[in-house]
């Protein structure tokens, strides 16, 4: 079976597509939808803000209730390549913290993490997050793919760089 993950533009007509293409194709499916509130968010994603619509955790809850209901799961992005170093305060890690707990009640269960330091607050955090690597890691190896393996990351996202070098790929895949 062919698995696809979109990116999100929030809104409900979108899912009902999806929902009709995974109901017309059974040998594929758009299993998930991915991105990051704009309002009210203390970690950008890799994506420009100007250019993402614009929503708060209420509107997010929303949309991952609407999400589930129709069996396609919701990944957060929280893929920015750096963050200032506020994972290295007592406050920024504190407000991390918090942020990452209203992001489990808002109902998000998987991130996105370009950061290995946040995943280790992922990771230390009350609530249990699936850890998918960004494509931002640049992992282009075996080596690489391992070591985030290791760290506990239960996805990746290979870069950009080698998506047609089949044997690297393969080679990471094992």
């Amino acid at each position: 079976m062919k698995l696809f993950s979109m990116p999100s533009d929030f809104k409900k007509s979108t899912i009902d597509e999806y929902q009709k293409i995974n109901n017309t194709y059974p040998n594929s499916k758009i299993f998930e939808t991915y991105g990051n509130i704009t309002k009210g968010n203390i970690i950008e994603s890799g994506r420009a803000l100007n250019q993402l619509p614009q929503i708060d955790l209420t509107d997010l809850s929303e949309y991952i209730k609407y999400c589930n209901d129709r069996n396609i799961k919701f990944n957060y992005t929280i893929n920015a390549p750096h963050i200032l170093n506020k994972e290295f305060t007592k406050s920024g890690l504190k407000s991390i913290l918090a942020f990452l707990d209203d992001l489990f009640k808002a109902g998000v269960r998987s991130l996105t993490v370009a950061l290995p330091s946040l995943a280790d607050i992922v990771m230390m955090s009350k609530n249990e997050f699936e850890i998918k690597a960004s494509t931002l890691c640049q992992i282009n190896n075996a080596n690489k793919a391992l070591n985030y393996k290791n760290r506990g990351f239960k996805r990746i996202v290979p870069d950009e760089s080698i998506n047609k070098n089949f044997k690297k790929l393969r080679q990471i895949s094992q």
